[in-house]
Parts: C-alpha cells; sequence; structure tokens
C-alpha cells in the first residue's frame, strides 16, 4: 500500500475528532462544576465529595488497562473499537443525567456510583477512539496527523465549553 492510500481524508479525520467536542465538554464541569454543585447545593461534606472523587480516580487508573486489554481480545463485525466506543455512549448519557441532576438529599453513596460509571463509560469512550485512532494508519508521519485532529477536537470542545457562558446570553438563553 502507498503512503497516498493510507492518508486518510480530512473529513474522516473530522469524524474521528467530532465525539472530542461534548467528551471535552462533559469533561470541564465535571472537575469545576461537580464538586462545587454536590457540596453546596445538594449538602454532602466537601470531604466526602473530595474523597469520592479522589477514590474513583484511583479506581479508574486499575480499570483503564482492564478494559484497555478487554477491548483488543473483542472481536465483532462493527470492529474491536467502534463497538466499545457505541456502548459508551449509552453509559455516559446515563451517569451524566443522574450525576448533574441530582437532587438535594442525595448520598455519598449515590455520588460514588454515579462517578464510577461516568468514569468508567469515559474511560471506555477514551480508550476506543484512541485505539481505533491508532488503528487507521500503520505509518508514523499519518498517525501524528490523525492524533493531531483528535487533539484538536479536545482543545475545540474545551474552548466551547468555556465560552457558553459568554455565548448563551447573546443568543438569547437565560440563566435562572
Amino acid at each position: 500500500m502507498t503512503a497516498k492510500a493510507d492518508r486518510r481524508s480530512n473529513w474522516t479525520l473530522a469524524a474521528l475528532a467530532a465525539p472530542c467536542l461534548p467528551l471535552a465538554g462533559l469533561g470541564l464541569p465535571l472537575v469545576v462544576y461537580l464538586p462545587e454543585y454536590y457540596s453546596n447545593q445538594l449538602g454532602l461534606s466537601l470531604a466526602s465529595v473530595g474523597a469520592a472523587f479522589g477514590a474513583v480516580r484511583l479506581l479508574d487508573m486499575a480499570f483503564d488497562p482492564y478494559i484497555g486489554g478487554v477491548m483488543d481480545r473483542t472481536r465483532s463485525r462493527f470492529g474491536r473499537f467502534k463497538l466499545w466506543f457505541a456502548i459508551s455512549a449509552p453509559i455516559l448519557m446515563l451517569a451524566s443525567y443522574m450525576l448533574f441532576m441530582a437532587k438535594p438529599g442525595v448520598s455519598s453513596l449515590y455520588l460514588w456510583l454515579w462517578l464510577l460509571v461516568v468514569y468508567a463509560g469515559v474511560s471506555i469512550a477514551g480508550l476506543s477512539q484512541l485505539a481505533w485512532a491508532a488503528v487507521l494508519s500503520p505509518q508514523y508521519d499519518q498517525r501524528s496527523r490523525i492524533y493531531g485532529w483528535w487533539q484538536a477536537g479536545n482543545v475545540v470542545g474545551m474552548i466551547l465549553v468555556l465560552t457558553l457562558p459568554a455565548l448563551l446570553p447573546l443568543l438569547g438563553f437565560k440563566g435562572h
């Protein structure tokens, strides 16, 4: 196969990078706003919120190599990584809803459970997307181009999340 045949189109790379926008959009509020929300609005102590986030992230470090190994051994008609990426979407949607729409009176156990689920979904999405990107081309220069697109998607996603509070009022959306 020639170098030209292994070169993925910009459209393909944009499609690969597109999910980075909402994933980056989830990551920032998850660590910036959620701890404050649970401690100040939902009534959990800051210590229990911090303990939940810290412990779940430590568990996540053990989960990543495990789920990566499972992904590598997966065989399906959709490929090893597309299937896992698709599986991550409903996990992330449910866990995000449960975390961000929680009502006062939730317990620390509630926070622990849904943080475990959301970070499992983040791991599955991120690992499957990165592994999928790695198999798009066997050539080093093409892989750097692929990962450049992936990283650009993450940066754009974070910038969009950071600018939303300023942009939404200009678009006619009012806050509480």
